[in-house]
């Protein structure tokens, strides 16, 4: 490379130098004026104040890595600065604002991860929170998201008095938001209430807050005769496209559009997407026609239809592309929430279904590869995020069928480098999410379960179809599904890579740590540093390095995965399993990376069987269950984890000295075994091995033979992993054991 080469590289550090540079005098010249004005609360128009606010705009214009810094500066100065002054929060807000409107259009993602990932209690400050929420420069799912996550997993109070002050200022007293914006956020604190001794109050703070269905009516006040001139324009279409159906372009109609200036600006064409969905859905719904007489339950789409030929031909042929489909499939999901709220169990969800489904039916048939078409294939991904089950249940069975759809799954999943793999894990994710807590209070009414075997259905398709995304995300599904659902899990931890053939694992004698693949590392996300909060991480990583079995680690652990007493009414457990999940997962990781394992005997020399052992002795029969589970979950296709934890689970039943140890190692094997093929590799090489081994003694431990029917069990699994037993099998199987037909599959 030439000092040439290095040029642009040179140039784009340059400008952000200069911009830093810029943007110091600036927040000093603008901290010098607050402070001038130490009672004031506004930024008043053509003020001086007003006019600097407004230079941020040239200040943050440049290379985008630089502009995205010198706003996180802002923001981070918000909070740094004097926060007992109401102009000072104003001041920032509106130059955070100013940075949106002219610079970075996307800056409420970049606030909404930086609330989630800085750790300073000073961004709990409530009118802050309160004016970036009116600002509207959080990316209000995803602070859902992080405000629950929060009250969950801190200890301190500061988490649910931010979340009760923006229910109170931003849902009920002045709304901006409506309670579908902040659904999890209210459920999560009506949970806290119900166990507290003076959460009375927050109950009924959380009730009036549900009430509230759409913001503040002057949000929504359009200028008078716009809805009228929306009317026309759309009956005009209607006809048209009825009349015209070869004509894919209608310039003159489109020119008329443009001329309204219905496609310019933000807000005017945000307010007219708004009328047409709005008229759409109601002409649906009411069946206005003079011309039929609509039959009971009979919907009339024609509307509906020209909306979405509409929307259609805006964005493929006149350029609308990505952000006219996000901005179009997001009103379209606004209007959904609100109607779901405002009408609960008589909330239909056909219209909106339709609209969604026209629009990914009309997606271009390029190859996924194209630009354009994976961004209009994010927009509709990221809109079905906000409508997913947990926010509209009532919208969840077109919900399921729509992100399962053949035009939408395959092309993201198709998309190149993986990049539209996130998308659908985040679709795939809320869907569990949303079964869960019926899941796992085994709470299965008709409805649930029919979207239970619809979800079935859809990991299945991705099992025979694309393997490598259940493997590749196994870790992160695997910890939104309960213990009970053992199928479910089963389906995603049988995934394997497609250019593999996996090894009969009935081959006798088969010598696994000699199989070429036993040595070869799976892809999983999340990286591992990812895995633990950074002070477990480091806490691990000192005791992997220096293995002081003397030392508080060890001691620890049992409290650093247990939760507290609120946490745990909510959870339905006293474990924060998805800690344990990826404490266990963590720890096998850096095991292999210090010292790779090759047969079972080199695993008995490593800091992690001390660890493994401790957890396995220490927890009780809840905790015990779910760190096997932990340890299960990475049995899956030949790779060098799947040969580990099998010496790990195969270790800790041959060296406990507690027989109870044993027995629940042999239950959540042989639990994952009774049930429906398919059936994970690893497991079943690993049950094989437990109970033809003669050096685990497997058939000599009371809870083999406690019960004829737990005989019968035992015997019929053990058929059906090993086929007809030979002589000196049968003899060990059968110390007084009646024979039984081999298990189902």
């Amino acid at each position: 490379m030439t000092s040439g080469d290095l040029g642009p590289l040179n140039e784009t550090a340059q400008a952000v130098r200069v911009m830093k540079e810029k943007y110091i005098q600036w927040q000093q010249r603008l901290d010098a004026l607050i402070a001038q004005d130490p009672a004031g609360a506004v930024v008043s128009e053509g003020s001086e104040l007003s006019a600097l606010v407004t230079e941020i705009a040239d200040v943050t214009a440049g290379p985008e890595e630089g502009s995205i810094a010198l706003a996180k500066r802002v923001y981070a100065h918000l909070y740094e600065g004097n926060l007992n002054s109401r102009l000072h929060i104003n001041v920032y807000v509106s130059a955070l604002v100013m940075i949106k409107e002219k610079v970075i259009k996307s800056i409420p993602t970049e606030i909404t991860s930086w609330f989630a990932n800085w750790n300073d209690d000073r961004k709990f400050h409530p009118v802050a929170g309160e004016m970036l929420v009116r600002a509207r420069l959080f990316h209000l799912p995803e602070l859902d998201a992080q405000l629950v996550r929060m009250m969950t997993a801190n200890r301190s109070s500061l988490p649910a008095d931010l979340a009760i002050h923006l229910i109170r200022t931003c849902l009920v007293s002045d709304p901006v938001v409506t309670s579908a914006d902040l659904f999890n956020t209210l459920d999560t604190l009506a949970k806290i209430a119900r166990h507290s001794s003076n959460g009375s109050s927050v109950l009924m703070l959380v009730e009036q807050a549900r009430q509230v269905t759409r913001p503040s009516v002057r949000d929504h006040t359009d200028p008078p005769g716009l809805r009228e001139q929306v009317v026309v324009l759309f009956d005009e279409w209607a006809r048209l496209s009825e009349d015209q159906p070869a004509n894919q372009m209608h310039d003159k109609f489109v020119l008329k559009l443009q001329t309204a200036g219905f496609l310019k600006g933000e807000e005017l064409t945000d307010r007219f997407l708004r009328i047409l969905t709005d008229l759409a859905v109601n002409h649906c719904l009411t069946g206005e026609s003079s011309s039929m007489t609509m039959r009971p339950g009979l919907l009339y789409f024609v509307a509906v239809d020209a909306y979405v030929r509409l929307l259609t031909m805006l964005i493929t042929a006149h350029g609308g592309g990505p952000p006219l489909m996000a901005k179009a499939t997001g009103v379209v999901a606004s209007q959904l929430q609100k109607d779901a709220d405002l009408n609960g169990g008589d909330f239909n969800s056909r219209p909106y279904y339709r609209m969604f489904l026209g629009l990914i039916c009309s997606l271009p048939t390029n190859d996924p590869t194209d630009g354009s078409v994976f961004g209009m294939l994010t927009a509709l991904s990221n809109t079905l995020a906000l409508v997913q089950p947990l926010r509209v249940p009532g919208f969840a069975f077109a919900w399921l069928d729509l992100m399962s759809h053949r035009n939408l799954m395959p092309k993201l999943l198709l998309a190149p480098s993986h990049k539209g793999w996130p998308n659908f894990q985040r679709l795939l994710l809320a869907l569990l999410r949303f079964l869960e807590p019926y899941l796992r209070n085994a709470e299965l009414t008709d409805a649930v379960r029919l979207l239970y075997k619809g979800t079935l259905r859809v990991l299945l398709v991705l099992l025979h179809d694309f393997p490598e995304f259940l493997c590749e995300y196994h870790f992160q599904l695997c910890n939104v599904i309960p213990p009970s659902c053992i199928q479910m899990r089963n389906l995603i931890l049988s995934a394997f890579p497609r250019n593999m053939r996996l090894p009969d694992p009935f081959t006798p004698n088969l010598k696994v740590d000699l199989l070429p693949e036993i040595n070869q590392s799976p892809k999983f996300v999340p990286e591992p540093q990812n895995l633990l909060p950074a002070d477990l991480r480091t806490a691990v990583d000192t005791y992997m390095k220096a293995r002081d079995p003397s030392g508080p680690f060890l001691g620890s652990l049992r409290n650093r995965i247990a939760l507290s007493q609120q946490e745990s009414i909510m959870q339905g457990t006293r474990y924060n399993v998805p800690l344990l999940n990826a404490l266990v997962f963590y720890v096998g990781i850096e095991a292999i990376n210090l010292d790779k394992p090759g047969p079972q005997g080199n695993t008995m020399h490593q800091p992690s069987l001390d660890i493994f052992m401790r957890l396995a002795n220490d927890l009780d029969t809840e905790g015990r269950y779910l760190f096997l589970n932990a340890l299960a979950n990475q049995l899956r296709y030949p790779n060098n984890h799947t040969h580990y934890f099998s010496c790990i689970l195969l270790y800790l039943f041959n060296e406990t000295s507690q027989e109870i140890v044993k027995e629940q190692i042999t239950r959540v094997l042989l639990e994952r075994l009774i049930v429906n093929r398919p059936h994970p590799w690893g497991l079943l090489i690993t049950f094989i091995e437990l109970i033809k081994n003669p050096r685990y003694n497997f058939w000599t431990y009371d809870f083999t033979h406690c019960a004829q029917e737990i005989e019968r069990l035992f015997e019929s699994v053990a058929r059906s992993c090993m086929g007809q037993p030979r002589e000196d099998d049968s003899n060990i199987m059968h110390q007084g054991q009646p024979q039984q037909a081999q298990v189902q599959g």
